[in-house]
This record gives C-alpha cells, structure tokens and sequence, in this order.
C-alpha cells in the first residue's frame, strides 16, 4: 500500500513538474513573441528629427528621418505631414532617402493660428493595419501677428517618448559656457561608446515653453484613405484620385487618363474602381507634376476629379487644457516673432515657391512608338488652317467637314485602306475629343506632326492610328474648352534644399542677423568629433544636443546649455 502511495506520489510530482516547465516555456514563448514584435514594430518605425520644437507662422521647418536597419530596402521614400492639434491636416511631402537619410522641409502656412502642431513621418506599405503607433514631433506655432501669446496647450507628459540620457556616454565641450552676440563657437565631442556612429547634432536658441511642454509622442494612427494601395514606393510616388458623377456618386470602370507635357509626352491611364479611386506611379518625378487628367466613357456624361493626399489621421484628440505662461515665456515668444519680422524686411525667403519638375523619360521614342512620319511644318511654306495643312503636308490623314462637324480618318499602311474609327488625338501629348480645336492651327503655331498610319496597343488599349501634334505653346490654355479635363500641379518627391543657415554668409556688423538655429547636421562622431558655429543677435539660452538611435532601435539624447548675454 506504502508503495502504491509513494507510486503515486512519484507520478504527481512528475505531472506538476512537467506542468511547470510547460507553464515556463508558454510564459518565455509569450515574452519572446512580445518582444520581438516590439521590436519588429521599432524597426519599422520611421524616426524624425527636426531643426527646431517651435517656429513663427511663415517660417520653413526642416527635418531628418531616419530608416533603420533594412527598412530603406522595402521602401525609400518617407511621408513628412504637419497636422494640428486635433488632426487637422496643414501639409505632407514625400521625400527620397539617401543611405538610409532623408532630409527635407515643410512650410507652415503664414495664417496658421498660434498653438500646438504635430509632426510626423511613415512609409506608405505601413497603412496596412487597422490602426498603428506612430511617434509625433510637437512643434509649437506662434502666429507672427499677435502681439502677445499668454496661453499654449501642453501635451500629457505620459505620453512622451523617453529618450535615453546618453550625457554619461557623450561628452559636449564647448570653449566656454558664456558668449557675446556673433561670437564663433568651437565645440568638441566626445564618445566613448562603440554603438554609437552617426547622430544629428543641433545647437539652437532655447524656447523654455517648448523645451518644458516639446518632445515626442507616441499617438494612434489610422490611414487617412484606405483606398489607396500599401504600395511599397521605390524612387517614386503614388497620385490617387476619385472620379465622381454629377450627383456626387462615385464612378468605377471609368478609363481615366494622365498626360504630362515633354518631349517625348508622358502618357499613362487606369481603370477607377468600386470608390471611383484611380492611382498612377510617378517613378522619379521630382516637383511638383503638371499632370493633365481626364475621365472618359461611351455615353459622353460629366465626371468630377479630385485628387488624395495620401496620409495618416491621429485617432487620439488633444485636450484643450490650456497653461499660462510664464513672463519669461511669454517675452520670449515676442522677442521671436519680431525677429521673424526684422528677417523678412532684410532677407528674401530661402526657399523659392516657384513650380520645378523633373522625371528622366522612359524612352527615346514616345510612348506610341516610332512615327510613321514626322513632319515639321517650318520647312515648308506657311499655311493658315490644319485643313490646308492635312491637305497639303499629312499624306495618308483625311480631314472632312460635314454639318459643321469635322472628323478624321488615317491610314492604314498594314491593309491599305482608311480605318473606320478616328486616330487617337493628341494636342502636346494630351488626348482630344473635339476636333474643332485643330481647325484654327496654323503652320506657324506647330513644331512638329507625328503620324502614326497602322494600330498599336499601349496596356490594354487598342488604337486605330495617332495624329500627334506638338505646338510651340506648351502652355495648354486651350483645355478650357474641353469636358472632364482637369490640371493639376501634383507634388512628387521633394527637390533637395539645404538649411540657408548651414551656408550662411558672415552677415555686416549693419545688418541683423536673427537666426535662431546654428548648426544641425548628421555626423559621424566617431570620426569628426570638432566642429564650429557662429552666433547670431538672438541672447538667451542655446542647447546643444546630440541625438540618434541605438542598434536596438531605441532614441538617445546628450545635451548642454551654454548662454549668450
């Protein structure tokens, strides 16, 4: 009996012992799964620096972003918005990283009332959950014609993201802790860990509401439209839009056209879907696209087009808990909008507002393929109507007026005999359906005539023959008179551009000098671990910090404050 109990005994203890262990090997499961999707989810994690937490209404904010790992693999181009406090989106650029780097600049509207900001950056194929994480840069606005700001919305410090304090691992030496007004600073860094490699170094003036109430946040984010695609971009940028009738309902199985003027014109088209949504791939295309695009169907019926902006709404609401200012702060954010006035009198903007694009053609040849013919107008003597003109020059085109209507037949050379359907028109690249707009070409008003006299298929689509015409006047102003044409001047990636002060010119004792940022660049401080800067007019506090990312994806932060009285 004895040895039955103690059998027994023997057996339970090995079931609890067994129990255990799986209960152990369920809870170091669970942990390792949590962890290691907390750090695929910081890997994933698009990290932002910014020249500055505060700016006046007017001025360029300049960023940097971080793709760690073998994010820039998956995609290289980075999403930057300026949203406001409750979500509110103020504007987005896409910018092109170089060696895992992207740097680029928003501009905060000139009107944009005095408050809370937030600034943020993701890559498109991140849209694909419901809802994610997403850190957010605070950057607090002073509108520039208030005379007084007394109060400012602070974030809720718990929901700030730490950063680890790296002041015992990276030494700041500047020459000294007190300067005068212009005087040059020479600063020395120091590391002494081997993790650390490139950072972003920063010295800038000190607002001391911004550095109380500033940082980063950790917020929810959902995608602002879930009809675009989680495309990974490459090089390039998704435009998306949305076709929709008379009545406001949108429109699938529409043929919607895109066309951008150059030689040889660019051309593309799709086919909107269930939301009426269409999207084209700009590979390459810097600046701000001049695209033409244009929703046809069989029964002639109006369509509207409008474009999306492709970007991230924060689900959670900032609450309207404002805080006093303190004298202090109060002061110095007039002493910064008066500077932002005497830069604007002295000093033209450094980033010009004129519309610049660019995209390295496909091919030689346009995207129909090799004329038939070409034929250039100059050469010959000038004639007054592209009646005359087909008449005369565009052997194997008819051109033919009945009831004021005037249509076009082309040849086929293949079986030698006019198709029955008219060529596709194109005006500068740009398809046309109403052949009046030829009529009152003349000779003098034409570079060059492509006649394509056989069918060719571009995708899907089939053309009976081309008569391509390209005019002097790339203007377009003609489009006016056509339905369903739409332009639109659609930004792509972001042009480079430099911080005017990283090349700042020594500025005469006469003029003033406002600056309020004077130094922020990558470096490797490993290597160059001595730099130097000169001040500005600007006295007050100056903190100059070193920030970058950990091998396991964590954000640090050295600083130190120096003066100048």
């Amino acid at each position: 009996m004895n040895h039955l109990i103690s059998g027994s005994t023997r057996v339970k203890n090995i079931l609890m012992n067994n129990r255990i262990k799986i209960v152990c090997v369920f809870v170091l499961s669970i942990s390792y799964l949590l962890g290691n999707g907390q750090n695929n989810a910081a890997s994933d994690q698009v990290f932002l620096f910014t020249d500055r937490d505060y700016c006046v209404s007017g001025d360029t904010l300049w960023f940097k972003a971080w793709l760690p790992g073998k994010l820039e693999e998956k995609s290289n181009v980075v999403h930057v918005q300026l949203d406001t406090k409750n979500g509110n989106l103020i504007s987005s650029v896409a910018k092109k990283s170089v060696n895992g780097w992207a740097q680029g600049y928003v501009h905060v509207p000139d009107s944009l009332s005095s408050g809370l900001c937030f600034v943020t950056a993701f890559l498109n194929f991140q849209r694909d959950s419901v809802q994610q994480e997403v850190v957010a840069n605070a950057l607090y606005v002073y509108n520039r014609f208030e005379e007084r700001i007394s109060e400012l919305v602070p974030v809720d410090a718990e929901l700030r993201v730490k950063q680890l304090n790296y002041d015992d691992r990276i030494n700041l030496a500047p020459d000294k802790n007190n300067y005068s007004p212009r005087e040059k600073v020479n600063l020395k860094i120091e590391s002494n860990s081997e993790e650390i490699s490139k950072v972003v170094v920063k010295a800038r003036l000190l607002d001391p509401f911004s550095y109380e109430n500033g940082g980063n946040y950790r917020f929810n984010y959902q995608s602002s439209n879930r009809n675009i695609p989680l495309f990974t971009e490459k090089n390039g940028v998704l435009i998306s839009g949305k076709v929709s009738d008379n009545q406001n309902n949108p429109k699938q199985g529409a043929l919607v056209v895109l066309s951008i003027t150059d030689d040889p014109p660019y051309f593309d088209y799709a086919i909107t879907g269930k939301s009426g949504d269409f999207h084209f791939y700009l590979k390459n295309a810097v600046g701000n696209a001049p695209v033409v695009i244009q929703a046809l169907s069989k029964y002639s019926e109006e369509f509207f087009i409008e474009t999306e902006i492709n970007s991230i709404s924060r689900l959670e609401y900032v609450f309207d808990e404002t805080k006093m200012l303190t004298p202090e702060e109060s002061e110095f954010i007039a002493s910064v909008i008066e500077a932002n006035f005497i830069n604007k009198l002295f000093y033209p903007p450094a980033i010009s507002s004129k519309d610049t694009f660019s995209m390295p053609l496909k091919y030689e040849v346009p995207f129909y393929g090799p004329p038939t013919a070409r034929v250039i107008p100059a050469e010959y003597f000038d004639l007054p109507g592209f009646q005359e003109i087909s008449r005369e020059l565009l052997h194997g085109l008819q051109y033919r007026v009945r009831n004021d209507e005037i249509t076009f037949r082309m040849l086929n050379t293949t079986m030698n005999t006019f198709f029955n359907n008219e060529p596709l028109r194109l005006l500068n690249g740009i398809p046309i359906f109403k052949n009046s707009l030829l009529a009152s070409l003349k000779s003098t008003d034409i570079e060059y005539i492509d006649l394509v006299q056989s069918e060719r298929i571009f995708g899907d689509l089939l053309f009976k023959g081309i008569l391509a015409i390209s005019l002097y006047d790339k203007s377009n102003s003609w489009m006016v008179q056509q339905p369903n044409v739409y332009k639109f001047n659609l930004p792509c990636l972001q042009p480079d551009a430099s911080p005017g002060y990283m090349n700042k010119k020594e500025i005469h004792v006469t003029l003033p000098d406002t600056r309020q940022v004077y130094f922020w660049n990558v470096l490797n401080i490993a290597e160059d671990n001595v730099l130097e800067f000169d001040l500005s007019d600007m006295k007050g506090k100056i903190e100059i910090s070193v920030e970058g990312v950990t091998g396991s994806n964590q954000p640090f932060k050295s600083s130190k404050i120096i003066e100048v009285k």
